[in-house]
């Protein structure tokens, strides 16, 4: 039997997992330490992994074959710099030591784009190098560095999802598109940069699908989660802005855009097409309008 205990089960990308998983007969474990979710045949977990004991005693519990670490500090606007990046480090080396001793045999966790260094181009799993310049970055390069060794020493099956500019339904509304969307709903101006930043956008179902697929298979190491096809901030918010027919209130070049910023920041899809024959399934357009949809939803909801 196929038993996967998945951390940071109830946030934005775990959520859209757990079904997914289910879907490949996996006997699905979720950790929470806020609110569970109404996904039937899920067994869920109320757990802090700040403490190792609570981390040791779930893992002797569930004795899961395989582990998805998705748990990790994601305050928007506060996480990049944060030192509390080095304690998820910590409770995540932790977590991996603890499941290959208890006979776990393969383990995924996310890292992210922002471990590479974005000025070299389109990012390569095995040919653009990796510098970040923030604590985020770097803490995610340090445990997958540690997750590859033990990996490597102990035998064990390990991969990295690298993820990129993430998209759709339960995402923060101070991210785009979410800032804008949410802006034009309330009749407000949506203040942007001037946008002409490229970036590598994946919505959220195609990214699940993504992830799911690699835990699903015997592919190991570093592995890109993105679409390929960038595209500039300003034609997103542009194209959200139309789809709600409020393009007057969309305000570009309102915000600095920050001076050092990369003008692109994509990532390859070989490992995707190639070894996991994986691809997007949704375009810009279609995603975009799945996501207004859900804010529409959420609107009335709130107003009931």
């Amino acid at each position: 039997m196929k038993r996967i205990l998945v951390t940071g089960a109830s946030g934005f990308v775990g959520r859209h997992c757990l079904p997914k998983l289910l879907d490949r007969d996996f006997e699905v474990h979720a950790v929470t330490r806020q609110s569970l979710l109404h996904i039937p045949a899920v067994h869920w977990h109320f757990a802090d992994l700040e403490q190792t004991g609570t981390t040791a005693e779930l893992l002797r519990d569930v004795q899961p074959t395989h582990l998805l670490h998705l748990a990790w500090y994601a305050e928007p606007g506060a996480f990049a710099s944060s030192p509390i990046n080095c304690e998820w480090m910590d409770r995540s080396t932790f977590l991996f030591r603890e499941f290959e001793r208890l006979g776990g045999e393969r383990i995924v966790a996310t890292g992210s784009c922002f471990e590479y260094d974005c000025s070299d181009g389109v990012c390569d799993e095995f040919r653009t190098p990796c510098r970040s310049r923030t604590n985020y970055g770097r803490a995610k390069l340090a445990t997958a560095a540690y997750l590859d060794a033990l990996g490597s020493t102990m035998n064990m099956s390990t991969a990295w999802a690298r993820l990129f500019f993430l998209y759709g339904p339960h995402a923060s509304d101070r991210r785009m598109p979410g800032v804008v969307i949410s802006s034009l709903m309330r009749n407000e101006p949506a203040l942007c940069s001037e946008g002409t930043q490229l970036r590598d956008f994946l919505h959220i179902e195609d990214a699940a699908s993504a992830i799911v697929s690699l835990v699903d298979s015997d592919v190991t190491g570093p592995v890109n989660v993105c679409s390929g096809s960038p595209v500039r901030i300003r034609d997103m918010a542009t194209t959200v802005a139309e789809m709600l027919g409020r393009p007057d209130l969309l305000c570009l070049g309102k915000i600095p855009t920050v001076s050092d910023e990369p003008i692109l920041i994509a990532g390859s899809t070989a490992r995707l097409r190639n070894e996991l024959h994986w691809k997007p399934q949704y375009s810009l357009e279609e995603g975009l309008r799945k996501t207004i949809e859900f804010h529409r939803l959420q609107q009335v909801a709130r107003a009931a």
